[in-house]
């Protein structure tokens, strides 16, 4: 079905990537996190046609991802995947919960999401879905989150923000300040794609019975601090390490570094989840080390700072 050509548009949104530099699951629990916004995203196109039912299209850098057909009822016809599709389902029914429309708002249209990205590379493709699905039923982001997926948050407030922020949360309440967080050094930072597709559901899930130190808490938001602050290249990766280390304990799990990087020539931190997706790799060697390096690791998917980050030096 082209959806293009077979409807009017009606409505539009984009929401941004994200990465989580500083305060992975200690954000769950109160931590100030570092995160930023990034140049790649999702966004959603509504068109108005004739036919019954509701359409929706799902695309990424490759082509077409998922399609799934609902009848008026919002029943599942037919899809491509039915995981997604259900999940899909869950989401459409929960944002219209929250909002004054009914099921006759989505009669006859159709939905078209384009990511910038691979799904599997866990830089938002929940998060973005989510902030242009409430855009759409016009509902608050963060409750549609808390309904469906779950998590702090910091991923809707970036879809929004085309600044790196502060994030923590307050009584529950995401808290949210935007910051400049331009490192001098950022030609020396790298975000490597592990391979490996990390659930950051399943992650929470095992965390949140974890009794944190509010110690630990508070200096986790003291990285955060220095991290936007620092100038120096050699402390960045001080603070990298020493984070790795606490969030190591807390978890019970051995840095990825340690791990498997050993012989690398600077700093690796995992980012977000730990155990896949992205992970943010900080050397003073050249550019050509670090694809030489990780490539002969079988890791294709290296990005530079200035390639990724929004309202980076670009």
């Amino acid at each position: 079905m082209d959806c293009e050509n077979s409807g009017s548009l009606i409505f539009s949104s984009r929401g941004n990537g994200k990465l989580l530099l500083s305060g992975e699951y200690l954000v769950l629990k109160g931590a100030r996190a570092l995160s930023v916004p990034l140049k790649l995203g999702q966004s959603l196109a509504v068109y108005q046609g004739n036919e019954p039912g509701f359409f929706w299209e799902a695309r990424h850098v490759q082509g077409i991802w998922n399609t799934v057909s609902f009848n008026n009822n919002l029943s599942i016809t037919d899809a491509s995947d039915s995981v997604f599709a259900e999940q899909l389902k869950k989401i459409i029914e929960t944002a219209l919960e929250l909002s004054e429309f009914d099921l006759n708002y989505l009669i006859g249209k159709k939905a078209i999401t384009q990511m910038d990205f691979m799904p599997e590379w866990g830089l938002g493709s929940s998060s973005t879905l989510i902030y242009n699905v409430a855009a759409f039923f016009k509902v608050n982001s963060y409750q549609l989150l808390k309904a469906t997926f779950g998590g702090s948050g910091y991923d809707i407030a970036n879809a929004g923000s085309s600044k790196p922020l502060f994030f923590c949360l307050d009584k529950g309440k995401p808290q949210i300040t935007e910051v400049d967080f331009s490192p001098a050094f950022h030609e020396n930072i790298y975000f490597v794609y592990t391979n490996k597709k990390q659930s950051s559901k399943s992650s929470i899930k095992g965390f949140e019975d974890k009794i944190i130190g509010a110690d630990q808490i508070k200096r986790i938001s003291t990285i955060s601090n220095n991290m936007v602050a620092c100038t120096q290249l050699s402390v960045f990766q001080e603070l990298m390490t020493e984070h790795e280390d606490i969030i190591g304990r807390i978890l019970g799990v051995i840095p990825i570094q340690q791990k498997h990087f050993s012989d690398f020539d600077g700093c690796i931190k995992s980012l977000g989840a730990w155990g896949g997706d992205f992970m943010m790799a900080v050397t003073h060697r050249p550019k050509s080390y670090v694809l030489d390096y990780f490539q002969r690791k079988s890791m294709k998917t290296i990005l530079s700072y200035t390639q990724l980050v929004l309202n980076g030096h670009n």
